[in-house]
């Protein structure tokens, strides 16, 4: 089951950010050890899920509603860019993958894009270029690659270049 997360979903959420930046620090910009010191996290997070006419974060759910994957978009604010939605913090658990969770949720996230965030005409996000199977899941659903970003993140003395890519909306 896919659907938004509410103030409710924090704890679950955070648990599951903590995973990801743990596991994957090349693919986020935020990291492991910054994310454990910030003050209130859950809070924070119980804040962000409440409703906005900006932005919303889905989540994957099993049968026995366990938070499995995640994917968050915010709208641009500015006048001049606020035809732009960006995706943010993709992430299926690894024993949710190959389940059809990652395409679920960015297929959901287009859906409601174009549903509840009236004027946007096109979504953009960054992937970790070595990731394949990501920029092969965001090309099957329709984004193009537009730019590349050598150096983008670094973690400890290893390098990583990000791919940015766009999917065009129907308008």
């Amino acid at each position: 089951m896919i659907r938004p997360l509410t103030p409710a979903d924090a704890a679950s959420y955070w648990e599951l950010r903590l995973q990801m930046l743990q596991a994957h620090p090349e693919a986020f910009s935020d990291s492991y050890e910054e994310a454990l010191q910030r003050p209130n996290p859950i809070e924070i997070f119980e804040k962000r899920f409440a409703p906005s006419p900006t932005s919303f974060t889905l989540g994957a759910f099993t049968d026995n509603d366990q938070l499995v994957g995640v994917v968050t978009i915010v709208r641009e604010q500015s006048q001049k860019l606020a035809h732009k939605a960006n995706l943010y913090a993709m992430y299926v658990a690894p024993a949710a993958r190959a389940k059809g969770y990652a395409q679920d949720l960015i297929r959901a996230a287009v859906a409601k894009v174009q549903t509840d965030l009236p004027g946007v005409e096109q979504i953009n996000l960054t992937v970790t270029a070595s990731n394949t199977a990501a920029r092969t899941l965001y090309t099957k659903l329709g984004f193009q690659t537009y730019g590349h970003e050598a150096r983008a993140i670094r973690v400890g003395d290893t390098f990583y270049d990000d791919d940015h890519m766009v999917l065009k909306l129907p308008h």
